[in-house]
């Protein structure tokens, strides 16, 4: 009896460790789901992030490219007004006679060769700053991924740890439960010995 006794003490105390060792399992699985949404979550977060980053640096890049083209067309415009300008003066010291009009068209030609000269140098500083701003873009970008990524190694890091303690609670189960199944094994065969 008083062997009895202490296999139902035992079968109770390994039934409470199993029913203890079954409930740290439940919540390691709940823990490993949070954490595996949670990195599911972060990954998506920073795939969007990297996709706004990307939008908006092709954005700043044909910003860049519209400017450069424009730079070149003033450019370009430039030196027809520069060739133009040239003749002008040339026919204004051939024709004396038409010198007043000659050094109208060649003020005229002056006026719009600054202007010209203005729209280049404005359209070359926007370039500069949509360059620098698409740097700028690019290297926030950068951060923001190397960011994600060290967040997305520390929860794959607990994903893991999560995973090896509920596959350690598996196995301390599987003990307790044969344990169980001893000690009852024993409490039955007392039993039946009384008997």
């Amino acid at each position: 009896a008083e062997a009895e006794q202490v296999l139902e003490a035992e079968a109770e105390s390994a039934a409470a460790s199993l029913r203890k060792e079954q409930d740290m399992k439940r919540r390691a699985e709940e823990e490993r789901r949070r954490t595996q949404q949670a990195l599911e979550e972060a990954v998506e977060d920073g795939r969007r992030e990297l996709e706004a980053v990307q939008a908006e640096v092709e954005d700043l890049s044909r910003t860049t490219r519209t400017m450069a083209l424009e730079a070149e067309t003033a450019a370009v415009r430039t030196q027809e007004l520069e060739g133009e300008l040239d003749r002008t003066r040339e026919k204004a010291h051939k024709l004396a006679e038409a010198e007043q009009v000659l050094e109208a068209e060649a003020e005229s030609a002056a006026a719009s060769l600054r202007k010209e000269q203005d729209m280049k140098r404005r359209a070359e500083e926007e370039r500069r700053r949509t360059q620098q701003a698409l740097e700028e873009a690019v290297e926030d970008g950068r951060r923001e991924l190397e960011a994600v990524q060290a967040e997305v190694e520390d929860l794959s890091r607990t994903t893991r740890t999560m995973a090896l303690e509920a596959e350690t609670a598996a196995v301390r189960t599987q003990e307790l439960e044969g344990e169980l199944d001893r000690t009852r094994e024993k409490a039955h065969k007392l039993a039946e010995a009384e008997q």
